[in-house]
Parts: structure tokens; C-alpha cells; sequence
């Protein structure tokens, strides 16, 4: 398998369509990635045997996806506050993983990858939203990401997370464990365990490492 990065349009416009045919699900009315996100961002494509097979985009730049497709709308403006305007925060979206693609090695060469390209000069934090519950709490599993916002967008609810970029190795290590943790509770036929839920001294932390305003993180939740 190997990872490249794509900046030909015809590469962006191939992968904003492999995004719509697997990836559309995870986001409510808007299942094609805008070429105009694409260009002004890094957009990654895995490839094995000539074929892409998994992908992800790295926003390094306001407005974010996990704020305008995730968040709602009444929330927008402060969890920007909150973020003290994105400046040292990027995003990971537009993640997709061809479903046959379950090889346990290209898994890890993937989620490394993720990890090794997130880490970018300025920006302390990396977040990410997601319509799956299923998503939301295997990133909440990972001791520093913290969900920092969750509300319903077109009645669906809705989980945006943040990640310390520093330890995002440790964040890796703990994603792979909860998978092999999941598929031992699978094959017992039990679930995994709820993660998701907010940690007010991990946002105040959050807050004060991006200098931001902490009194907007009773705001950032709808029920």
C-alpha cells in the first residue's frame, strides 16, 4: 500500500467521488466534498494495486468541515470562540476506507499515516465530526481527544471532537487497542462500552491552551 498526495484536479474530482459513493452516509445533505475544499487543502489517497482504496483530507484552514456540516447552527459561532478562531487548530475529514479493505496491516499503515501527516507546524489541535456513534466513540476512547461540541443536525445527532496533535501517538496506540478490544466483544457477541461524554477540565485545558474564552463550554452542547 502506499500514500500520496493529490493535487491534480482530476485526482481531486476522482476522489471527492469515491467519497460520495462510501463516505456520503456520514454526512447529512452534503455528500460531495466541494472542489474548492479540496484544492485548498491536503487531500491524501491510499492506494494498493492501482486502485484507491481509503483517503482522508487534512484542513488546514477556516471554515471547517466539522463546524458547517457537523455542528449546528446555533452552535457555530461559539465553538469558533471556543477555538479562538481555528488559527491553531486543522481538521481531519473526508476519511473513507473502502469496505474490503480489512487486511489488519494496511489498517495500521493507514491510521499511522493519519497520524504522521496531522502533524502540522502551528497547529496544536486537530478535530473531526461525525454523524456515528460508532466513530464518536472509538476517537473518545483515545485519553487526549475530547468531545467538544454535540447537538442534532437535520435531526441526526451530531459529535465534534478535538485531539492534543502532540500525542497523537499515543492516540493511535489507543485507537488500535479499542479495535482489538471490539473484535474480541464482538465475537463474544457484547458492546463496547459508551466513551463519548464531555470532560470539563479537558476543555478548560483545551481553552487555555488556545487561549480562548472557557465560559463558552457550558454553550457548546444541544440535548
Amino acid at each position: 500500500m502506499k500514500i500520496r498526495l493529490l493535487s491534480h484536479k482530476t485526482d481531486l474530482l476522482s476522489y471527492s467521488e469515491k467519497y460520495k459513493k462510501i463516505g456520503s452516509s456520514l454526512e447529512v445533505g452534503t455528500p460531495v466534498v466541494p472542489l474548492e475544499y479540496l484544492s485548498n487543502n491536503l487531500v491524501y489517497g491510499f492506494y494498493k494495486n492501482g486502485q484507491q482504496v481509503a483517503g482522508f483530507i487534512i484542513g488546514i484552514n477556516a471554515p471547517f468541515r466539522s463546524i458547517e456540516i457537523f455542528t449546528p447552527s446555533e452552535l457555530r459561532e461559539t465553538l469558533m470562540v471556543f477555538l479562538n478562531n481555528g488559527h491553531e487548530v486543522c481538521e481531519l475529514a473526508g476519511f473513507w476506507i473502502q469496505d474490503d479493505c480489512t487486511d489488519f496491516f494496511d489498517n495500521i499503515f493507514i491510521w499511522n499515516s493519519v497520524r504522521q501527516k496531522i502533524n502540522i507546524k502551528g497547529k496544536k489541535f486537530f478535530m473531526g465530526g461525525t454523524f456515528v456513534k460508532g466513530m464518536a466513540n472509538l476517537c473518545s476512547f483515545a485519553s487526549y481527544a475530547h468531545l467538544i461540541c454535540t447537538g442534532k443536525v437535520n435531526d441526526k445527532p451530531s459529535w465534534v471532537i478535538i485531539t492534543w496533535t502532540r500525542y497523537a501517538i499515543v492516540s493511535l496506540l489507543q485507537v488500535i487497542i479499542y479495535k482489538v478490544i471490539k473484535g474480541i466483544y464482538k465475537s463474544l457477541g457484547q458492546r463496547m462500552s459508551n466513551y463519548i461524554q464531555f470532560d470539563n477540565k479537558a476543555m478548560i485545558n483545551v481553552a487555555k491552551e488556545l487561549k480562548s474564552d472557557p465560559s463558552t463550554i457550558d454553550m457548546l452542547t444541544i440535548s
